[in-house]
């Protein structure tokens, strides 16, 4: 699974949390940008919580939500920041994927546990010691793997 977009200043123990790095110019073209940013705004809702968000500078940026497409996990306020300042570096694997067309079409509810399945390593969640995941969803985690990659 592919962890982009977590930012220590929301989630500092979440695993993937990075600081916000920024360039000294604008390194994303706009195209690009909007490409992103239509993208992430697009996809399905792993987690939500009723937390409001506001970076530093006490801008509203809205609810903490997660989402994913299956392949990737983002936090909504990702998008939030790529906008906010155009010189935060978007992993080149994440535009070319999304050149390539992404995910399409709705996840289906393996796909979903399969994220889930990452986001209880992500935010550190604890489960019971024998927990498994469904039958479906363990056969997403042997056809795909286990490994988490951050960005």
């Amino acid at each position: 699974m592919n962890i982009i977009g977590f930012l220590k200043n929301h989630d500092l123990e979440t695993r993937c949390s990075q600081d916000i790095i920024l360039s000294a110019k604008n390194i994303n073209p706009d195209n690009e940008l909007d490409l992103v940013i239509s993208y992430l705004k697009k996809w399905s809702i792993l987690i939500a919580c009723t937390l409001w968000l506001t970076d530093i500078d006490g801008e509203d940026i809205g609810e903490y939500i997660i989402y994913t497409d299956g392949e990737w996990i983002w936090p909504s306020y990702y998008s939030f920041y790529l906008r906010k300042y155009n010189s935060i570096k978007i992993p080149d694997e994440f535009i070319n994927y999304i050149k390539r067309g992404g995910k399409e079409g709705a996840l289906t509810s393996a796909e979903k546990g399969y994220a889930e399945y990452f986001l209880i390593d992500l935010l550190k969640i604890k489960v019971t010691r024998n927990w498994i995941p469904p039958e479906e969803v363990q056969a997403i985690v042997e056809e795909r793997g286990r490994e988490i990659k951050c960005y």
